[in-house]
């Protein structure tokens, strides 16, 4: 570790008080004294059992004489007990270090959290079930997003009653009302006709250059038609910006067409762009026909808002096709599939596949036409909270950024608190996530390549003020598993081994699984599936 890093570490470590309660006394100098917990399985059907030992680790030697007080700290399956004969749940037990436990669990879906004393060390562990059978919107979120969490998240009333949308005007309305949405099957949000036949997005396949009747009529309206197709817009924009051009407000020097192509741009936002009131819950269900649930051309933000959950969608080519000219860097899009910022709070993505079916083209004059941003950025220094878990991003480029500046959040580093686990990346570039000034736990995730046109760079960018606890992913042939320094990263488990000592201990519960299996599950099409449509969904309709 850097002296940099080393620094960083003191001072974050300072800051986390009321965070993290540090296992033991690793540093690089000293040897380990704390607990470690060990478990072959670490989910089990409900109403099942799991075994596991907690062993007492005195300066990296595991002392089997230490007694080792166990105490079940949380559960949220209803009973979870240490004997199976006993009338009541048994929560406490003592046993020798390093010796076998039998922990019981209840009759529902969830985690259990167990902690271990011996001496002046503690550790907490989590055992659970294996992955709900259902999507509900009475599920409560995990991770980060359920710390400072409301008992109705979501929205949630205590009835599964929620509104069905099945297109555009129908999705566009309920968003402004709030509440709980349910999407059946894909809707185009580019669609602004009465019968479907107004697509402003190109087939699946085509280049990012590529247009429709559609939106050449949208893009001749804009214009006073100046320019008739959305071809003719891209070859004069093309032509009048130069590699120094910067058309990022406030830059300079600005092509000619700057205003045309920021009224385009903020026109097509109008069009496609859903943002998401506090209290909503929105999950994807089946059509009549068995497509998914969610949106193409879509962009959700959730700006300022809280206890919001985005469940079971499809969420497909959220294009910005005004891209703006960056000096040096090419036309590049400014809208992400999903937007988190400005103070949003308790925020869950969940089994959601994010994804990009167009491929990168090139201008007339030779640059990258880039309509995407990003899958999900999640932005200013007042945003805490967040958990995105089981879902797929595949085949995009930057993919998810944290802090969009290294002075996002530099003056309070960890307040922005997100967990990423059970995601599958397949086929992504870059940023995966790209990190500053955030307190982020990321721990089981898989990341592969493809042949999606993009080569990974990195996974994990470790970027100013950054502090990661990396557990159990899993990082396939082809990727790079880190960049960059600037930050602090730690954690064990891994599949290129261990990141270095915990950075801080989260305040709440998870289930570790071990890198090795998450693969088989997280590709799969049952309940331990990541993406869309691999749980079914109980709900109701107004």
């Amino acid at each position: 570790m850097s002296k940099k890093a080393n620094t960083l570490a003191a001072v974050f470590a300072a800051s986390l008080i009321s965070l993290t309660a540090f296992t033991g006394c690793q540093t690089e100098e000293e040897p380990y004294t704390g607990i470690q917990f060990s478990a072959e399985k670490t989910r089990a059907a409900p109403s099942s059992s799991l075994t596991f030992t907690a062993t007492y680790i005195n300066e990296d030697k595991a002392d089997l004489t230490k007694t080792v007080e166990l105490a079940i700290s949380s559960d949220s399956t209803g009973g979870a007990s240490f004997d199976s004969s006993s009338d009541t749940p048994v929560n406490v037990k003592s046993v020798t270090s390093g010796s076998t436990v039998t922990l019981y669990l209840g009759s529902y879906n969830g985690i259990v959290g167990i902690t271990a004393t011996a001496g002046s060390s503690s550790a907490t562990f989590g055992l659970g079930t294996c992955e709900p059978s259902v999507i509900k919107a009475s599920d409560s979120p995990n991770g980060f997003a359920s710390v400072e969490s409301k008992a109705d998240f979501g929205g949630y009333s205590g009835s599964l009653n929620g509104t069905v949308v099945t297109t555009r005007d129908e999705l566009k309305k309920a968003i402004e009302k709030g509440g709980l949405i349910y999407v059946k099957g894909m809707i185009d949000m580019t669609d602004m006709s009465d019968d479907g036949s107004g697509s402003m997005m190109p087939a699946k396949g085509s280049n990012s250059l590529a247009s429709t009747t559609a939106r050449d009529a949208w893009v001749s309206s804009k214009t006073s038609g100046a320019y008739t197709t959305y071809s003719a817009w891209v070859r004069a924009y093309s032509s009048g910006c130069s590699g120094a051009t910067d058309d990022r407000s406030g830059k300079s020097p600005q092509s000619s067409l700057y205003g045309t192509m920021t009224r385009l741009c903020s026109g097509w936002k109008n069009v496609v762009q859903l943002n998401i009131q506090s209290n909503t819950t929105v999950i994807g269900i089946p059509d009549d026909n068995g497509g998914l649930g969610g949106t193409r051309g879509g962009v959700w933000s959730i700006s300022g808002t809280s206890n919001i959950a985005l469940r079971n969608l499809v969420i497909q080519d959220a294009v910005d096709p005004f891209a703006q000219h960056e000096a040096n860097d090419g036309f590049n899009a400014q809208y992400d599939a999903i937007g988190i910022q400005n103070g949003a709070k308790n925020i869950w993505i969940d089994h959601c596949t994010l994804e990009d079916t167009l491929t990168l083209s090139t201008s007339s004059n030779g640059e990258k036409w880039q309509i995407y941003d990003g899958l999900c950025d999640i932005k200013s220094a007042n945003t805490k909270n967040i958990t995105v878990s089981y879902c797929i991003f595949k085949d995009h480029d930057k993919t998810m950024l944290f802090g969009s500046s290294d002075s996002d959040g530099a003056d309070n580093p960890t307040y922005r608190t997100i967990t990423l686990h059970h995601n599958y990346y397949l086929g992504c570039g870059q940023r995966l996530p790209m990190v500053r000034n955030t307190l982020l736990h990321v721990y089981n995730n898989l990341y592969e390549t493809s042949n999606s046109g993009y080569s990974n760079q990195y996974a994990i960018g470790i970027r100013a003020g950054c502090v990661i606890l990396a557990e159990g992913n899993s990082f396939g042939s082809g990727i790079s598993p880190t960049r960059d320094s600037d930050g602090v990263i730690g954690g064990s488990g891994n599949s290129n081994g261990s990141f270095g000592s915990k950075t801080f201990t989260p305040s709440y519960v998870y289930v570790l699984d071990k890198y090795s299996t998450i693969a088989a599950e997280l590709k799969s099409d049952t309940i331990n599936g990541a993406g869309a449509g691999k749980v079914p969904v109980s709900y109701t309709v107004n």
